[in-house]
């Protein structure tokens, strides 16, 4: 299987959470594609943040569902779903 990572503003999201205190998971569909070998087009990250933090923390994310938890963080014109 190759070896797929996430792209840098994927990882930046993730060790931001991380170094506020954040457990964070990659999760999803981007999951699937890297266990068949294929490289996501789409990245969903699991936290322990609540919504209202990730947004204090990323202010230019926004709220997509946060019903469901769901905030959307946009990283150099990327967008990845927290």
């Amino acid at each position: 299987m190759a070896r797929i990572t996430p792209p840098k503003y994927v990882k930046h999201i993730m060790i931001t959470l991380q170094a506020r205190g954040h457990a964070v998971c990659l999760v999803g569909g981007c999951v699937r594609d890297m266990i068949l070998g294929v490289q996501p087009q789409d990245w969903d990250l699991c936290t322990s943040a609540l919504p209202e933090q990730v947004m204090e923390i990323f202010p230019n994310s926004r709220p997509t569902g946060l019903k469901h938890g769901t905030v959307t963080v946009t990283e150099n014109a990327k967008s990845v779903e927290v």
